[in-house]
C-alpha cells in the first residue's frame, strides 16, 4: 500500500502524520520512536538504540526527510512532515 507506512503491527495512511522523533535513553534501557499523528500520539518501542536508528533511517527515506531538517548541534531532533504531507494531497 504505497499511501501507508507500517506502524508497530498496524498501517497507516500517510497524510495523518505530523512529526516523528527518537527518544532514547541508554541508561534507561529506553529506546523508541514518537510519532505525532492528527488523531493522537503513538510510541513504537525498540529493542536497542541501532534497531531504532535503523527504522529512523527508513522513515526519513519514506517521508523525504533531509538530516539538514532534524540535526542540531550533532543532536536529533523531530521530524517535520508538513512539506511533505502537501506534495501527498497534490
Amino acid at each position: 500500500f504505497p499511501d501507508f507506512v507500517k506502524v508497530g503491527n498496524s498501517y497507516i495512511r500517510k497524510t495523518v502524520f505530523r512529526e516523528y522523533k527518537p527518544v532514547s535513553r541508554p541508561d534507561e534501557n529506553v529506546c523508541y520512536i514518537l510519532f505525532k499523528t492528527s488523531f493522537g500520539s503513538i510510541k513504537v518501542r525498540f529493542n536497542n538504540e541501532e534497531d531504532l536508528k535503523k527504522e529512523l533511517a527508513s522513515m526519513d527515506q519514506l517521508f523525504d526527510v533531509e538530516q539538514s531538517n532534524h540535526l542540531k548541534n550533532n543532536k536529533i531532533w523531530k521530524r517535520k512532515i508538513e512539506q511533505k504531507q502537501k506534495s501527498l494531497l497534490n
